[in-house]
């Protein structure tokens, strides 16, 4: 996902990293906010500006989307959706605080619009998760406790004893690695 250009915060001048919310050159991965009251974003008919689209009205409701930005020169260059978290839409805008970014020198607040990177990433469209093998976490990464695992069933209990397995194997591994043998 490529954002459309963003806007500085609205404390920065225009010019270098130091003068753009404080946010220095970088990767970031952030948890983004709820989308901002003025809803999403469109392209005027010159295609000279982007400005608010009074006809959408954004549910304000959107929660759990992880986003990988890269600021590079006073501007947002990348935005990558890792976790798309629900009831986000392309188009919405983040006022994200410079302070989610560089916690001691951001001021002010950057202005982020996800923009879908092809024709098909309609305005209003809702995000959501493609699936496959590298999109959100997987069902066992949400285990806290052994006293959750049900075994009732027998094909919970081989999931359980193959993920059991699973465990020794590695330990056996990160002995062999510090020269321990097992008995």
């Amino acid at each position: 996902m490529s954002p459309i250009v963003p806007y500085h915060s609205a404390t920065a001048k225009n010019g270098g990293e130091a003068d753009w919310g404080g946010v220095p050159n970088g990767v970031y991965i952030i948890n983004a906010p709820a989308p901002a009251a003025s809803t999403t974003m469109q392209l005027e008919a010159d295609g000279t500006a982007v400005t608010p689209d009074p006809a959408t009205v954004n549910p304000l409701n959107g929660s759990g989307m992880t986003i990988q930005v890269t600021v590079s020169g006073g501007n947002v260059t990348k935005a990558q959706i890792l976790n798309p978290g629900t009831g986000y839409q392309f188009h919405n805008v983040f006022n994200i605080p410079a302070t989610t970014f560089d916690a001691t020198n951001g001021t002010g607040y950057v202005k982020l619009i996800l923009n879908g990177g092809d024709a098909s990433a309609a305005d209003g469209q809702a995000i959501t998760n493609p699936g496959g093998m590298f999109s959100s976490n997987p069902p066992g990464a949400t285990l806290s406790s052994v006293s959750m695992l049900d075994v009732l069933t027998v094909e919970n209990a081989k999931k359980m004893l193959t993920a059991v397995d699973g465990a020794l194997v590695r330990i056996d591994l990160e002995r062999s690695d510090l020269g321990a043998t097992m008995s």
